[in-house]
């Protein structure tokens, strides 16, 4: 994918595709203001709104409406108020066109480049973009609306309908559209269009929103706006119902775990106000994986569960934009992006090519003994890491809202004002109204968070001086096994893996990362020295995907979906119901790098009840429940 390039006419921005300008000649922030901010009637909700209001909007196009509508927003709402937009883009401009946008809207300037410092690199899926310190979440759906549009599992307060001309731009204006516009919304749910077309107002008709027809803009006579007239939403997998919104009288939330997903998870806390108890059994922060010298940020691309490949890849784009912050921020350099050439078998070679952010590598005559064994392939989006000081920069940017305690938590219950998190002999440690259980394998050992099917795998780095050997790659290796570059004297290869519990180092483990270094960089030229290494344990669930979301009742789902094996149809259960308060990030595995901070964002949303910032159908995949419904409908065979 590559962005599109902006074409002119009359002075005015136009689309090549449809054969449509993207704003009015008679005025581009008038037009805005008058079909969808007058149009909502925003300006007053924005003033009444006490927590949050989202948008959705389909075609982002220049930004102009968003960020106009941004700066209604900042002028009339409350402070602590968030505006959550979402759009959808096929089309997605190149960002030194957006810049020429800006440059005829002065007024504007400080939204414009907002949103340009954030402006997402164009790779298809979901991008979420926190602006103005947060207070507001554009996500950026790229991609066409007929494969993005069902997946979509947002409760919308208003909707932007902004597509190009409907006898242009069919897929726009689909009852795929109005049909998900009635999933997504609730009676006090608007819309406002600046088209009047027969079929839209029909098809908008027929999914229960009602219709006025109001004075339109310039030389349009007429637009639509109206409202839904409904609320009976029923989900079509109940046992994956999103939780409900649990109120704190305090926003304080107890995290257990202080690696990288605890950590990313108090940061995007942190980022909202929230106050954290940030608990954890060692006395230092990353004292697990999260603490190795170095590690690569880099998706897993399967050929088996396309899910699998499109939460890795928006995880990685969602990654770079937080490791960039970070860095900004830090004067010791922890984080860079500097692709990561990948080995893959040379069987799936021409369908990874497909993806046009895999670039072919060709090796110099003297590695074909590495050519023949992978085709090799550079991820330009990915990077490599120092995961200690990456944690350690997190903690020092939101360590004015976290309270660290050094506690062994064994057990969490419900009690009346939220949860209680205990140690052995049932002794108090904290309490808070929303808990995240963040402690990768050791999830087991608490009670009172249910079963969930996750195992550790030991993992062992070896430090190689770099003084020691040949000239080292300057970019990450990754295939069976991985490498970083050399920094302050060192690079570093591995990891094995293997379900010991041995925390001392292993001179086999150094044996064959040292074979496998061999392989993946046959042109160095090792000589005997005394390395180093760090030893540290990975926590994998069964279906090797994070658990990530809120924890369910587990006795409401004994009850209520025991019968799953008899194949009754999903409409005819109830939602699902969820321990309140509580919630799981875990087994992010050999990936967590890059997975944590977008699992993080997926956390806070669903405590807020703010727009998540993945597809539906990603939300199902991480889903902590999968692993029961699974369950319950393999029942089946052994009944039967």
């Amino acid at each position: 994918m590559s962005y599109l390039k902006l074409h002119w006419q009359d002075g005015v921005p136009y689309n090549p595709v449809y054969g449509d300008v993207y704003y009015s000649a008679q005025g581009g922030i008038e037009e805005t203001r008058h079909v969808f901010i007058q149009g909502n009637n925003l300006i007053e909700r924005f003033a009444v709104t006490e927590r949050s209001f989202s948008i959705f909007e389909t075609g982002f196009g220049t930004g102009l409406n968003f960020v106009a509508t941004v700066r209604a927003f900042l002028d009339a709402a409350e402070d602590g108020v968030s505006l959550d937009y979402v759009s959808i883009e096929k089309h997605l401009l190149h960002p030194d066109d957006i810049a020429s946008i800006a440059q005829r809207f002065p007024e504007l300037a400080d939204e414009f480049a907002e949103l340009l410092r954030g402006y997402p690199e164009p790779v298809s899926g979901w991008h979420r973009i926190a602006l103005f310190d947060n207070r507001v979440r554009l996500t950026l759906l790229i991609g066409d609306i007929e494969d993005l549009i069902d997946d979509v599992r947002i409760r919308v307060d208003a909707w932007f309908l902004d597509g190009f001309s409907p006898s242009q731009n069919h897929a726009m204006w689909s009852h795929r559209l109005f049909a998900s516009m009635a999933d997504n919304s609730h009676t006090a749910t608007s819309f406002a269009t600046y088209t009047v077309a027969g079929d839209v107002r029909r098809g908008l008709q027929a999914a229960g929103f009602s219709i006025q027809k109001v004075p339109g803009f310039g030389s349009k006579r007429e637009m639509l706006t109206g409202r839904y007239q409904s609320d009976n939403r029923q989900s079509v997998l109940p046992w994956f119902e999103l939780p409900v919104k649990q109120e704190a009288t305090e926003k304080v939330v107890a995290i257990v775990g202080a690696g990288i997903a605890g950590l990313t998870t108090a940061m995007q806390f942190s980022q909202r106000g929230w106050k954290i108890l940030l608990i954890d059994a060692e006395r230092q922060i990353a004292a697990g994986a999260s603490g190795n010298p170095s590690g690569l940020v880099l998706p897993r691309l399967s050929m088996d569960d396309e899910r699998d490949s499109f939460f890795d890849l928006q995880a990685l784009m969602f990654a770079r934009q937080c490791y960039q912050q970070l860095q900004q921020n830090s004067d010791e350099p922890f984080w860079f992006p500097s692709g990561v050439e990948c080995g893959f078998d040379p069987r799936k070679a021409d369908k990874l090519l497909a993806i046009d952010f895999l670039q072919p590598v060709l090796r110099q005559s003297a590695e074909t003994e590495l050519t023949a064994d992978y085709s090799w392939l550079c991820n330009r989006y990915a990077g490599w890491l120092r995961p200690q000081r990456c944690c350690q920069a997190i903690y020092q940017r939101c360590s004015d809202s976290i309270t660290l305690i050094h506690d062994t938590v064994t057990d969490v219950r419900r009690v009346e004002q939220g949860i209680e998190l205990l140690g052995e002999g049932d002794r108090h440690i904290a309490q808070a109204s929303h808990v995240v259980i963040a402690n990768a394998g050791d999830v087991d050992k608490i009670a009172g968070v249910g079963e969930f099917p996750v195992s550790r795998a030991r993992g062992q780095l070896s430090g190689i001086p770099a003084a020691c050997c040949g000239e080292p790659a300057h970019v990450p290796l990754s295939a069976e096994s991985y490498s970083t570059p050399a920094y302050e004297g060192m690079f570093y290869a591995g990891a094995s893996y293997d379900e010991s519990d041995d925390r001392g180092l292993s001179q086999r483990d150094h044996d064959d990362n040292m074979a496998k270094l061999a392989r993946l960089q046959p042109w160095l030229k090792l000589a005997a020295a005394e390395l180093n290494g760090r030893v540290s344990f990975r926590a994998n669930s069964l279906d090797r995907v994070p658990v990530v979301g809120a924890v369910h009742d587990v006795s409401f789902f004994e009850q209520v979906y025991h019968d799953l094996r008899h194949g009754k149809r999903a409409g005819l259960y109830p939602g699902a119901q969820h321990i309140a308060g509580l919630y799981i990030n875990v087994a992010h595995g050999a990936r967590g790098l890059t997975s944590a901070f977008l699992s993080a964002e997926i956390i806070v949303s669903l405590v807020e009840a703010t727009p998540v910032p993945v597809a539906g159908s990603i939300l199902d995949h991480l889903n902590p429940a999968r692993f029961m419904i699974k369950r319950l409908k393999r029942a089946k065979r052994c009944t039967d």
